[in-house]
């Protein structure tokens, strides 16, 4: 099957098949074996004349598919549907979940804890004497962060050595 068209009249067949997969099989097989043969009698029918000679692709499978058992495609319709119902609702709760994963990232990022210092107000330049005066009234848990140090974290009993 070189055509272009017919490549993509079976394609659509095969979209449109809803059945277990060994009558899908042996259905495309006779949809391709059908294909050929009209090929081989008009080479030169594109698209539209597959359409002429089978029908659209929906009606063709429908044609396909009432050589079957209804019970076995109406099962076979249900289970699509229920795996196309379960794929919305696992990528659903995916969504949710992120969302509440960053929600509450967020929700933290806002969260202050008891050794959180919160300044209002312009800063304050201070002399040595007042900052030497403020560190040695500081609590002895308390811990001075930034430039300057040599490891960037300096304890009160760092700072006396």
């Amino acid at each position: 099957m070189e055509n272009k068209a017919a490549k993509q009249y079976l394609a659509r067949v095969k979209r449109a098949l809803v059945c277990d997969k060994t009558d899908r099989c042996r259905l495309l097989e006779r949809c391709a074996a059908m294909i050929d043969s009209f090929q081989q009698e008009s080479p030169e029918a594109g698209y539209d004349g597959l359409v002429a000679a089978f029908g659209e692709p929906d009606a063709f499978v429908a044609e396909l598919l009432s050589g079957l058992d209804e019970a076995a495609v109406k099962t076979a319709r249900k289970r699509q549907r229920l795996i196309r119902w379960g794929a919305v609702a696992v990528i659903i709760a995916v969504l949710i979940a992120i969302s509440f994963f960053w929600y509450i990232k967020f929700i933290r990022t806002r969260d202050l804890d008891e050794n959180m210092v919160v300044v209002q107000g312009p800063a304050t330049p201070l002399t040595e004497e007042e900052f030497r005066e403020l560190w040695e009234n500081l609590p002895g848990a308390s811990t001075a962060y930034g430039e300057g140090y040599e490891d960037g974290y300096v304890t009160k009993e760092d700072n006396k050595r």
